[in-house]
């Protein structure tokens, strides 16, 4: 395939993640075994560039102020892997990250570098999963100080496509 041919695996994430999302997020800012921060969201999701790439805009909550962020997700055919980016309001990094999917479990794992507090590149876990149609369930793993080496959850996402 070209570098601009459509691949069945940009179709494939099209079908998943393309539309307007209503999320309900779960934010665990004290830890995973804490009461989480609750709020809602909403995401629209758009195929853009002929099909190769999806442009996610995400308007809500955080913390009691208003959170925004943009994305882009896609398939690098010569990396044979997915890539995405993120930025948001909340930080002047842009993260990058490259994932695999897997047909039987219905998961997409991607792994993000972000720079922690102290200035040293950390790789933060990003895992969906697809349950059915119109579903879908995203969890961040974040590595954070004093927490020991494995990343720890910090955020979960309950997404519901709108009809």
């Amino acid at each position: 395939a070209t570098a601009t041919a459509v691949t069945e695996q940009h179709k494939l994430v099209a079908k998943l993640e393309e539309g307007t999302w209503d999320a309900k997020v779960k934010a665990y800012l004290s830890g995973p075994s804490a009461a989480p921060e609750e709020s809602t969201a909403v995401e629209t999701v758009t195929v853009v560039n002929d099909g190769l790439w999806l442009a996610t805009s995400f308007e809500g909550k955080f913390g009691g102020q208003k959170f925004t962020g943009r994305g882009l997700l896609g398939y690098d055919t010569a990396k044979k892997k997915y890539v995405a980016a993120w930025t948001d309001n909340m930080s002047s990094q842009l993260l990058t990250g490259e994932g695999t999917y897997d047909e039987k479990s219905k998961t997409a794992t991607f792994l993000f570098d972000r720079r922690d507090e102290s200035g040293k590149t950390v790789q933060d876990k990003h895992v969906t999963v697809y349950p059915a149609d119109g579903k879908r369930n995203y969890t961040i793993y974040s590595k954070i100080p004093g927490a020991g080496d494995e990343p720890i959850k910090v955020m979960e996402i309950e997404y519901t496509r709108r009809k």
